[in-house]
């Protein structure tokens, strides 16, 4: 499973999980990533952190 946050153009965070239809708007990164690791809890997921220009800043196992 992949698990994507990214900044929109307005400045937003959003975590899309793969395989799923609809974003989730974060607060802030720190909170999606922690949404992200609850979403992985028990399961074979990276973490793939995109800048608002579409760009990877990091990917990461959870």
């Amino acid at each position: 499973m992949r698990i994507f946050i990214y900044s929109d153009i307005e400045g937003g965070v959003r975590l899309h999980v793969e395989g799923e239809k609809t974003t989730r708007e974060c607060g802030d990164m720190l909170e999606a990533i922690d949404a992200a690791r609850e979403v992985a809890k028990g399961k074979d997921a990276v973490l793939v952190v995109y800048d608002a220009f579409g760009k990877v800043i990091f990917t990461q196992p959870l």
